[in-house]
């Protein structure tokens, strides 16, 4: 992070929300924090307002912290500090704290919600010496109690609660495993006091090198990751029987969110773009499917966004992109001619051109006679120059 800018880096939307706008966080280069915003899609002229005032959203869940609040349907934010959990109902209303950190020896982070509880990844901090421990809870939005939901593996991610409220995704692993390595994806039943039941393995990829990532519900219906073709595809995923794969992207994201209205959230970081509230025209349930990641995306393919409509992988346009682009979140267009709004910019990626950064070249090359393929980056500082007959080193 380049001192006196700020640092863009989650962003949500809930198209059910009563707000319907874009939430994210920001880092502040004079404090340090992070600072939560939100900005209006129906109200552009109204500005950017800060939720969760004088407090840094952040968590350091499983070291690398991310997902530190969610919107609600009702149009009040659960965030997590180092203090806790707090709700928030309206930016100026004082916010209530649903948990206490214990001293930061409890951590929280990716949250899901159904009606009266949220629920999220816990990791305690409790015994000097000894491992954290990972688990899912509930919290009760006004008793505040809390009650586990699934506990016993290493590592917990990605909650999430079905649409009716009745069901819980999640994946987990174990030691020695890394959550792009061998995971499980489980599902529970939720009950009204916020425990569960009934909980059954849907995917295992434990012993079988198989990564199942990102479970995400589309209705009634399904969605995951997994890796078992040595690509990350998407698959719908019957709970009840076999999975079918909807479509490829070059990478793993840790969030899918499916369209069926005609606008949709979106985010991007590739260091790099932020897009919201982009518009789609109305199709068939399954047809299209967008990735996007609240901790650290990149749906981007060599500079380009893509989607999958009618069967087919398409890309969005993104004027003015370049490798250094710079990083904001903005309006836009699909369909139509590009006609992009910028909300909110970090840096004019004019300043990063300018800079000594060297731009990736894809190139392939045959090894062992094995054809493999990298992305090189040629040395670039104007105040330098190779001497003669030599190469640059190869990392």
């Amino acid at each position: 992070m380049t001192v006196g800018l700020p640092y863009i880096e989650h962003l949500q939307r809930n198209s059910k929300n009563v707000l319907d706008g874009i939430f994210w966080v920001e880092q502040s280069a004079s404090t340090g924090k992070r600072e939560l915003y939100y900005d209006s899609a129906k109200s552009p002229s109204a500005g950017r307002v800060r939720w969760a005032p004088e407090q840094s959203v952040q968590n350091c869940v499983h070291e690398y912290g991310g997902g530190s609040f969610i919107p609600l349907k009702d149009g009040s934010v659960v965030y997590s500090t180092v203090e806790g959990v707090f709700h928030q109902k309206r930016p100026d209303a004082a916010p209530k704290q649903l948990a206490d950190a214990n001293e930061k020896k409890l951590r929280f982070a990716d949250f899901t919600a159904a009606d009266k509880h949220v629920y999220c990844v816990n990791e305690a901090h409790l015994r000097p010496g000894v491992d954290p421990e990972n688990r899912l809870i509930s919290i009760d939005k006004e008793t505040k109690e809390q009650k586990v939901v699934a506990s016993g593996a290493d590592f917990y991610a990605s909650p999430r609660v079905s649409p009716d409220g009745k069901r819980l995704v999640w994946m987990q692993w174990n030691h020695v495993n890394m959550p792009w390595d061998e995971t499980s994806i489980h599902m529970a039943v939720l009950h009204e006091d916020g425990t569960a039941s009934d909980e059954v393995v849907i995917k295992d990829g434990t012993g079988k090198k198989i990564n199942y990532y990102c479970p995400s519900w589309v209705d009634d219906k399904l969605l995951m990751v997994n890796d078992s073709t040595n690509f990350w595809n998407v698959y719908e995923v019957s709970t009840m029987g076999p999975e079918c794969r909807l479509h490829a992207w070059p990478k793993a994201l840790c969030r899918l969110n499916h369209i069926k209205k005609r606008t949709c959230s979106l985010l991007i970081e590739r260091s790099a773009t932020l897009y919201g509230n982009l518009r789609t025209d109305p199709m068939p349930q399954m047809d299209l499917a967008w990735y996007f990641d609240v901790w650290r995306s990149d749906p981007l393919y060599s500079g380009r966004l893509m989607f999958r409509r009618d069967a087919s992988i398409r890309t969005v346009s993104t004027p003015g992109y370049t490798v250094f682009s710079h990083l904001s979140i903005t309006q836009g267009d699909i369909d139509e001619d590009p006609a992009i709004t910028v909300i909110r910019t970090a840096r004019d990626d004019k300043d990063l051109e300018s800079l000594d950064i060297s731009e990736p070249e894809h190139i392939e090359f045959q090894s062992d006679e094995i054809p493999v393929s990298a992305w090189l980056y040629m040395p670039k500082n104007h105040n330098y120059v190779g001497p003669n007959g030599t190469l640059p080193p190869v990392l």
